[in-house]
């Protein structure tokens, strides 16, 4: 039916399982995402747990969704590329999880679609240098740069829980400034203050195209749960096709 699109695997995904688990980062997106789901009738049965970007609270995360029942678990976030082509709000569902250092691969929900490999990968953090990152997307021919994906990856496999990962392009010009402050806010000590900052005061470009970017992927969130709304209610009409046909 609507096997040649991911979101519309997703939602036959929904459909087909008891519960499904979504994590996500932001109270924005619950929304979102409920609104999708209330709008089918009947409503499919979910459990929404935030994710705070930490490799043992997505695992936490996602144990707790297991214990809850869900038998389908869905990462729903922001990401930042590490290829050059996906472009800015580019709505990205990797087919498989890549783990950089080990070469560990593992498939998604979205395997059987056969659909050109897109992969989410790294699990050591954010890669700076411009040639490593091109040097790894062509190595694993991936698409998006993520370090939940192959934590979850492991942890869902070794649970044998099904799992599917959406993405949300982040522009990439701001990756180097948003590394700094991430790393500067863990040390709290005056030079890591004091180069915050100079960061603040002197790179306003930098700043407002990282925050430009976090809302313009939040947006195409928002637009693939009305896409998965979409795709959920013509997932109904065509399983009913043959009743009345009948």
């Amino acid at each position: 039916m609507l096997q040649d699109s991911a979101i519309g695997a997703l939602a036959e995904a929904i459909l087909g399982h008891h519960r499904t688990g979504f994590l996500i980062e932001r109270n924005s997106d619950r929304r979102a995402l409920l609104r999708a789901l209330r709008r089918v009738s009947p409503a499919p049965a979910a459990e929404f747990v935030r994710i705070n970007g930490t490799h043992s609270n997505a695992e936490s995360s996602a144990g707790h969704l297991i214990a809850a029942g869900c038998d389908l678990v869905v990462l729903w976030q922001t990401s930042m590329s590490l290829a050059d082509f996906p472009d800015p709000r580019e709505i990205v569902i990797p087919t498989r999880i890549i783990d950089a250092e080990s070469g560990e691969r593992h498939d998604t929900a979205l395997a059987h679609i056969g659909r050109r490999d897109r992969a989410a990968i790294l699990s050591s953090g954010f890669v700076a240098d411009p040639g490593t990152r091109r040097r790894m997307a062509i190595r694993f021919q991936c698409v998006v740069m993520d370090n939940l994906s192959s934590t979850l990856a492991r942890y869902l496999a070794r649970a044998r829980i099904p799992f599917f990962v959406v993405c949300a392009q982040i522009d990439r010009r701001s990756d180097r400034w948003t590394n700094r402050i991430l790393r500067w806010q863990l040390r709290f000590d005056s030079r890591g203050l004091l180069s915050t900052l100079a960061w603040l005061l002197f790179k306003p470009r930098e700043r407002l195209v990282w925050f430009s970017s976090r809302a313009e992927a939040r947006t195409a969130l928002h637009y693939a749960a009305s896409l998965l709304r979409e795709c959920l209610e013509d997932v109904i009409q065509e399983e009913a096709k043959p009743e009345r046909a009948a």
